[in-house]
């Protein structure tokens, strides 16, 4: 019941149906990490997405010489991880948590699943997910912009 109701109070989530929830569910797990550690590595195989339910996690994208590229800080509700709407298998940036934090964390095999036999919540979801990583691409372009403009000064 705990993680049915997580599940619930996040807005991706909104549609599904009780059987739904209870699925997904079963294939999900709260999961705490302290500061510092990290949630995955760049290229580690991607089974898993991830909801923050409490703390902050920074996704960073590894460059030369132990430069990292700071793609985005997240907080509560925000979600992360492997993108089912992709099909990326790998992981393509650095998630570490900056402070104590509680993760949900949901196989993404399980939810791609319930997209695949429920195609108009499929959509729903593909849409909602899209839209993230795309405002999320969006932001993280800008922040390369502000890199190459700081390095040909």
């Amino acid at each position: 019941m705990f993680k049915t109701i997580k599940l619930q109070g996040k807005d991706i989530f909104e549609n599904l149906r009780p059987e739904q929830v209870d699925m997904l569910s079963s294939h999900s797990e709260v999961i705490k990490k302290k500061a510092g550690e990290k949630v995955y590595e760049r290229g580690t195989t991607s089974y898993y997405f991830f909801i923050v339910l409490s703390g902050k996690v920074v996704l960073t994208y590894p460059i030369k010489h132990n430069f990292n590229v700071i793609i985005e800080e997240l907080g509560q509700g925000n979600m992360f991880g492997s993108c089912v709407c992709f099909n990326l298998d790998k992981y393509i940036v650095d998630a570490k948590c900056t402070k104590e934090t509680e993760l949900l964390k949901i196989e993404a095999d399980a939810l791609k699943k319930l997209m695949e036999e429920d195609t108009h919540l499929g959509f729903s979801l593909q849409t909602k997910i899209s839209e993230i990583y795309f405002k999320r691409y969006i932001e993280t372009i800008k922040v390369i912009k502000e890199v190459v403009l700081d390095l040909s000064d």
